[in-house]
């Protein structure tokens, strides 16, 4: 897993999330999604007061996260 950093931009209702070792910025900007996010680890909205460190739970930047196991898996593919 890699070290991200995540922070809410509370004018634009936006989540950003910055992998450390590669320098990328994904954004989420669906509340529903940056509620999901921030549940998995372990905060709130009103608790998000500055970044947070921490380690990529839900793999966003996984180099798995298109390979035929996990499409496979969520049932993309049909035949082995």
């Amino acid at each position: 897993m890699s070290l991200i950093k995540f922070w809410i931009d509370r004018c634009t209702q936006t989540l950003y999330i910055l992998e450390l070792s590669s320098n990328r910025i994904k954004t989420i900007t669906r509340r529903k999604k940056i509620d999901q996010f921030l549940s998995a680890y372990g905060y709130h909205w009103d608790d998000m007061r500055g970044p947070v460190l921490g380690e990529d739970k839900l793999n966003i930047f996984g180099k798995w996260k298109n390979s035929f196991l996990i499409r496979w898996l969520k049932g993309g593919e049909e035949d082995l």
